[in-house]
């Protein structure tokens, strides 16, 4: 993924680094781009889901997206913030999973396995089936995702900044004169 982000920081900046807020919230919003590949393994075979086109669409290799953040950073000491952040990414493809439409017609396929697995469940041999109306119901044309609603994912960060000051000739870290 790379994204480009506005952040917006809810307490007034102080000036230098040695001055900022012990407690400081942010949040971010601006647009970003990921690349993806779905993919699945049947009989131990890795199959790129994109060029088998599993509900007979094809899609792209990037998604747009506007990403939302909202972070916090803390004080750690003079010259170490920790900051955690959660950080929602809304796209502009639903094929992520490749899940979006409906099962395609089961004609043998590679691509038809892949679209409705249904029968790989097995207990004992036998096709295991806990909800014997939800198993009929997956026949082609039935939804096999909801083709209304975009994909969307999810950060959760844990990040160490640190402050490194002009050395000046001196030690590198050292007291900052305003203390």
């Amino acid at each position: 993924e790379a994204n480009l982000q506005a952040i917006f920081y809810l307490r007034k900046y102080r000036g230098d680094y040695f001055k900022r807020w012990s407690v400081d919230p942010y949040m971010g919003l601006g647009v970003s781009a990921t690349t993806y590949n779905p993919t699945s393994v049947l009989d131990s075979v890795r199959y790129n889901l994109r060029d088998l086109e599993t509900e007979g669409q094809s899609y792209g290799l990037v998604a747009i997206g506007l990403p939302l953040t909202f972070g916090l950073k803390l004080r750690f000491n003079e010259f170490v913030n920790m900051v955690a952040e959660i950080s929602y990414r809304y796209t502009f493809t639903d094929y992520l999973d490749d899940v979006s439409t409906v099962f395609i017609e089961d004609d043998g396929s590679i691509a038809s396995q892949l679209s409705n697995r249904k029968r790989e469940a097995r207990i004992n041999g036998e096709i295991a089936v806990i909800n014997q109306e939800f198993f009929d119901a997956q026949i082609a044309g039935a939804p096999r995702g909801e083709e209304n609603t975009n994909d969307s994912y999810l950060f959760i960060n844990f990040k160490i900044e640190v402050f490194l000051p002009k050395r000046n000739g001196g030690p590198l870290f050292k007291t900052p004169s305003a203390y």
